[in-house]
């Protein structure tokens, strides 16, 4: 059980590379005219880089007060219902509410230290001859968009697809795919294999116990 935690936290790290490309401080914008939900990544990209462009990785995990900053920060743009709804998949139906806010909560806490975790990672590919984030595309229609962006390093390039949201006026990612995979369906993949064995309470306790988390009150969305 615990290695599979382990594993499904490492999971979360490697794909939120694609997502980290947010760590870059020159952001090359090729496209004509950026979009809202465009905008919205951009905004979130910059308060993020702002948070811990100048801190050390493992204080700043150990300071409280920094720890609750980043998971609001991921609070504001990511839907952590929707996520953490996609991610359980049918279990989530057989959760009670207070369940399901734990799960939202421990959702959120897990996808801001997976996020800062590979931020820290790409910052030391793109001082390593990695170049600026290219927003390159952006769709929008009824009321979902998407926004590609690409980021090459050496000789390789990720593809990284915003999937979004409307919601009240604001644009919140439900999703990431990078290179044509997509976070959610990973994670649900190996939530589904761990429940498969082990109880919600066991899942819980398991990744809170490997430390795997930053123990703070996420804000919700």
């Amino acid at each position: 059980m615990g290695h599979r935690v382990t594993s499904l936290h490492r999971l979360s790290v490697r794909i939120l590379v694609g997502v980290m490309v947010t760590a870059v401080q020159l952001i090359c914008v090729v496209m004509a005219t950026a979009g809202p939900p465009t905008e919205a990544i951009k905004r979130t990209n910059e308060r993020v880089v702002a948070l811990v462009q100048n801190e050390d990785l493992g204080q700043f995990l150990r300071t409280s007060e920094q720890r609750q900053r980043l998971v609001d920060e991921v609070g504001k743009r990511y839907s952590c219902e929707d996520m953490s709804k996609r991610s359980l998949g049918d279990y989530w139906e057989i959760l009670d509410d207070k369940q399901r806010q734990e799960f939202r909560s421990v959702f959120q806490a897990l996808l801001a230290k997976s996020y800062v975790s590979a931020l820290w990672y790409f910052s030391k590919i793109e001082q390593h001859g990695g170049q600026p984030m290219q927003y390159i595309q952006e769709r929008i229609g009824n009321g979902y968009a998407e926004v590609l962006v690409r980021i090459a390093f050496s000789k390789e390039q990720l593809l990284v697809n915003f999937r979004l949201v409307e919601r009240a006026g604001d644009w919140l990612v439900y999703d990431v795919m990078v290179n044509g995979v997509s976070l959610i369906d990973n994670l649900r993949a190996q939530i589904v294999r761990m429940l498969a064995v082990a109880s919600y309470e066991q899942l819980i306790g398991r990744i809170l116990e490997k430390g795997l988390l930053p123990l703070a009150t996420p804000h919700q969305r």
